[in-house]
């Protein structure tokens, strides 16, 4: 996921919520890299940790440029509740 920390637009609890579930029934082998800052990155942070997902979710910060990271992701979550132009979909 790429996006800014802003849980009020970009709902990255549903997409941590989400992940968990996954992890848990053993359906995904993959870890989340969630790139971006944002007020909310330290609660998230919390929601990982207490949804068992330590050293699964990664929170790298902010990046100028995503597109080394993107480009070896197996997908993309846009978990937004809303988007006007989804950048990082362009």
């Amino acid at each position: 996921s790429v996006a800014r920390l802003d849980e009020i637009q970009k709902d990255h609890r549903t997409l941590l919520r989400a992940y968990a579930d996954l992890v848990q029934r053993r359906a995904i082998a993959e870890h989340l890299v969630i790139v971006g800052n944002g007020a909310y990155r330290e609660e998230l942070e919390d929601l990982a940790a207490k949804l068992g997902l330590q050293g699964r979710v990664h929170f790298v910060g902010h990046r100028d440029n995503p597109h080394p990271i993107v480009a070896r992701a197996s997908l993309l979550v846009l978990s937004s509740k809303y988007e006007g132009l989804p950048m990082v979909l362009l």
